[in-house]
């Protein structure tokens, strides 16, 4: 793992990108810089654009895991930062908004919610830990709701065919075999497509297995080969390939082990592990950063709801409504190899692999292209 920090660069990132593609589509508003090699590559006028996320991806493990040789590294542009935190929640959002983190409030996979008084996980509409609907109806659609970016290609150039894939949203795919036959029955067509695929995997295998295990060289190699031979079957299209973060390899603290930290908590950390947001009882916070760094300052970056602000960690743009609770009073930020777990949760694995913190592994990843 490289000790590096690296800060997020919005104007070479996912959000970057995002903005090129709403250019292309004739979206007047689409609000931030634009990425000059997706710019030019787009001028070269496809008639189907297809952006494919692969969760996890980073530039480190397509690396560890492929040869120079292979379609994904020898169709590679260049690298980009991933947006902060460097989550699947924080980039998929963007990736469907064209807005950045601090706009569009999704930070990571749990998020507190004061209209109900409970941390969220946002995918699930569950409350956070238990797996348990959190409500009738979806709490994070309903607090911090997006404009999509194939609505806005829409108001923008009706004759556009918009489609978005995913396992959790838009047009679901159970598998990505399924996802690779459904891009190339919308590809067939004529006309002008845009196609935006969003993929878990191999996020779900380094969770599980560690970011250089068997496991996931076997699923890397896999989502190498069906991309090859999607590529290859399309005409007049380009596709790109990129990743929502890097994965890496990280031990567990728990804060039950540290009573006299955690009872200065008023709930359950929330957004990630390695970005999490803490709530703190009133008229504790000196003692709370006081301990927190003395016990963890060489494993986490505390900042305060200003700070993270200040330092431009989410973008630019307005903040959403929401996006001053997602933070909390502090966001603990790791810079190191740790993850950042409130209790113990029996009968339950520890998750091995983890992302969302500021090392260089985490927050670089590619811009592959193969256009055709």
């Amino acid at each position: 793992m490289s000790s590096e920090i690296r800060y997020p660069d919005y104007d070479r990132n996912l959000l970057a990108l995002t903005a090129s593609v709403l250019k292309y589509y004739g979206v007047c508003d689409y609000g931030h810089t634009t990425l000059p090699e997706m710019d030019a590559l787009l001028e070269q006028g496809a008639d189907r654009v297809i952006v494919i996320l692969l969760s996890g991806m980073g530039t480190v493990n397509l690396n560890r895991h492929l040869s120079e040789s292979d379609f994904l590294r020898r169709n590679k542009v260049c690298d980009l930062s991933a947006v902060f935190p460097s989550s699947t929640a924080a980039a998929a959002v963007t990736l469907r908004s064209g807005a950045s983190p601090l706009e569009h409030s999704w930070l990571g996979r749990d998020l507190y919610f004061p209209e109900v008084d409970r941390n969220i996980s946002v995918f699930r509409n569950a409350v956070q830990g238990t797996g348990r609907k959190a409500a009738n109806y979806n709490i994070p659609m309903k607090y911090i709701p997006y404009r999509q970016v194939s609505d806005r290609i829409l108001e923008a150039d009706p004759s556009v065919e918009t489609h978005t894939l995913s396992r959790f949203a838009g047009e679901r795919v159970r598998t990505f075999s399924q996802a690779m036959q459904r891009i190339r029955k919308i590809a067939s067509g004529g006309g002008k497509k845009y196609i935006c695929f969003s993929w878990d995997e191999p996020d779900r295998e380094m969770h599980t297995f560690g970011a250089a295990s068997g496991k996931v060289h076997n699923r890397i190699r896999y989502l190498n080969r069906e991309l090859e031979k999607l590529a290859g079957d399309l005409n007049d299209s380009l596709v790109v390939v990129t990743s929502d973060h890097g994965m890496i390899d990280t031990r567990w603290i728990y804060l039950e082990d540290y009573p006299h930290l955690a009872e200065l908590l008023e709930r359950a950390p929330s957004v990630e592990p390695r970005a999490a947001a803490l709530y703190i009882r009133p008229g504790r916070k000196l003692e709370f950063e006081e301990i927190f760094r003395e016990l963890f300052g060489e494993e986490f970056l505390l900042l305060n709801r200003e700070e993270v602000l200040e330092r431009g960690l989410l973008g630019s743009g307005h903040p959403g409504e929401k996006t001053y609770d997602a933070i909390g009073d502090y966001l603990a930020v790791a810079i190191g190899d740790a993850s950042l777990g409130w209790k113990r949760r029996k009968r339950a694995k520890e998750q091995i692999g983890n992302h969302s913190g500021l090392t260089a592994d985490e927050m670089t990843v590619p811009l592959i292209v193969s256009a055709i």
